[in-house]
């Protein structure tokens, strides 16, 4: 069965945040900084980063025994959903580091706005058919369908996003 636990897939496991189809830091790069947050944590909170960091690791090796990790024909990598808390553990420790710094504040905003609108943008993308099921993720396709694409099809995908939600799925 294809999508049986397999441990030896465990091998395999650094796939989950690079494969260039459904890799975790390719759709969700603010994964990134969730992690350097763990690190902060770590420094202020031993237990807690600890039980985050192992958590994370039992799920990644979890998820990299499931023959089809990369959940084919969906958007990102949704498998990931149970260890968002853990992510937002680590992008809170980083802010509490950042915070700290108020020549920093601007830049932080701007930058959570850049991770959220990255990720809106390849949603978009997904939902209107720019990027296809299982086409692997190219940075200059994915700028370019960004820039001159997305634009031209915007309107009428808000159009139905707001009107005609039905027009999204197809059979």
């Amino acid at each position: 069965d294809k999508h049986s636990f397999d441990p030896t897939n465990l091998l395999h496991a650094y796939k989950i945040f690079t494969a260039a189809d459904h890799g975790l830091l390719w759709w969700m790069p603010i994964v990134i900084p969730a992690i350097i947050g763990l690190w902060y944590l770590y420094k202020r909170d031993h237990v807690l980063a600890l039980n985050c960091a192992i958590l994370f690791i039992l799920f990644v090796a979890f998820t990299a025994s499931v023959k089809q990790w990369m959940a084919i024909a969906s958007f990102s990598s949704r498998h990931f959903v149970g260890i968002l808390s853990i992510s937002g553990i680590g992008l809170a420790a980083l802010y509490d580091r950042i915070v700290i710094m108020p020549k920093s504040r601007p830049w932080l905003w701007c930058a959570g706005a850049l991770f959220a609108l990255w990720n809106v943008n390849l949603i978009i993308q997904y939902g209107a058919g720019l990027i296809g099921i299982q086409d692997p993720y190219i940075v200059s396709n994915i700028a370019y369908n960004t820039l001159y694409e997305l634009p031209k099809k915007l309107i009428g995908i808000l159009y139905s996003f707001l009107f005609n939600r039905g027009s999204f799925i197809t059979p």
